[in-house]
């Protein structure tokens, strides 16, 4: 992933991950897929407990993070996801529909309006194929 960025009605842009993201996109061919995207600016915890952490920590984490996965259609220029895991619990069990467009190496994803910051946003996201 190289951009985030969530996107007002108004025009207002704003870079929830910083202006250097990571993430990674799988897509299988028998129809799956998986999304981890984060803040690369993420402070570390204090304890090696991977369950652990301070309740701030384990907050601080949370908001810098991105994960779903499930399975995948195709429709048009919309993919189509059944969730099946997520970080944001309420995502579980839904489809999440994304926009897309290709060109080359490089895939720009967008959302409906969702609730994103507190108030209804767009996500646009681009990804990079990995060779």
């Amino acid at each position: 992933m190289t951009s985030f960025e969530l996107r007002t009605t108004r025009g207002d842009v704003s870079f929830p991950f910083g202006s250097n993201p990571a993430g990674l996109l799988v897509l299988t061919e028998d129809g799956y897929w998986s999304v981890q995207a984060m803040d690369t600016r993420r402070p570390r915890f204090t304890t090696g407990d991977v369950l652990g952490g301070t309740q701030e920590e384990q907050a601080a984490a949370t908001r810098g993070y991105v994960a779903y996965a499930g399975s995948y259609g195709i429709h048009g220029n919309r993919v189509v996801v059944n969730v099946r895991t997520s970080l944001f619990p309420n995502w579980v069990g839904q489809d999440q529909e994304r926009f897309f467009s290709v060109e080359g190496d490089r895939l720009d994803l967008s959302t409906r309006p969702l609730l994103a910051q507190g108030e209804e946003r767009t996500a646009h996201l681009i990804w990079e194929r990995i060779r």
